[in-house]
């Protein structure tokens, strides 16, 4: 579905790059998948999402000249959102082919493409060095827009790489609490506006949790940090799959 070109690329990487330690990592940390997933996976053995050659690695849907084409950043970093809080943002650019993964999943129900960007979010997020949190948990959907979707698309990311990481995913504690316009139509002012009180805490489901209280929220895609910022008001340790370019 997204063909990706046969060539060499990062070649200014070095060796040992997180591109060379991927593979390593996921062969390591191979989740102990249910039984009937395990049995589908023999039957049907998975195929790259980008170019549909034979994937190298359970449970990950890329071959190793699609993972060494994804638009790694020069420099994965901390990024300030606001508030003193830190996102964790996958090192890729928002581009083909992780742009193509983003709206299969987002816009066309692809689920598959949850799992793989999970596994790159895991994978990329532990060989940063940064210590890892207690638990994960995915910026929810208003109810309207749950209903229309079927699924929220951060939630099943955060399924994938929480179990890549052997991390608990957590749900109820953090709700949006308005409905919002969807912010592709927005510049960086008004998608700090439309974001703005946008989620809250349910205290309730805050107390009763037997969770850490370092809890990271995954998303998607962070274009501005507008969404991030906000849900950052209530839990402070935030991550995304992909940072997009500034507007």
């Amino acid at each position: 579905m997204f063909p990706a070109p046969r060539r060499t690329v990062n070649l200014t990487m070095p060796p040992e790059s997180t591109i060379a330690a991927l593979p390593r990592w996921w062969v390591a940390r191979q989740p102990r998948l249910p039984p009937l997933e395990r049995w589908l996976g023999r039957l049907l053995p998975p195929r790259c999402c980008a170019c549909g050659e034979p994937a190298e690695i359970a449970g990950v849907d890329l071959c190793g000249v699609c993972l060494a084409d994804l638009p790694f950043r020069p420099s994965p970093a901390l990024e300030v959102v606001g508030l003193g809080a830190q996102a964790y943002c996958l090192p890729f650019e928002y581009a083909e082919p992780i742009a193509g993964f983003v709206q299969a999943l987002k816009f066309r129900g692809d689920w598959r493409y949850g799992r793989v960007l999970g596994a790159l979010l895991a994978a990329t997020r532990a060989a940063s060095g940064v210590a890892l949190p207690q638990a994960v948990l995915a910026v929810p959907l208003h109810p309207t827009r749950f209903r229309e979707r079927g699924f929220n698309q951060a939630d099943l990311i955060a399924r994938s790489a929480g179990r890549w990481l052997s991390l608990p995913l957590i749900h109820h504690v953090l709700r949006r609490s308005r409905a919002t316009i969807p912010q592709t139509t927005l510049d960086a002012a008004q998608r700090r506006s439309n974001l703005r009180g946008a989620f809250e805490l349910d205290d309730r489901a805050w107390r009763d949790a037997t969770f850490s209280r370092h809890v990271a929220i995954v998303d998607d895609v962070v274009t501005t940090g507008a969404t991030l910022a906000d849900a950052v008001r209530v839990l402070r340790s935030a991550w995304a799959i992909a940072r997009a370019g500034r507007t």
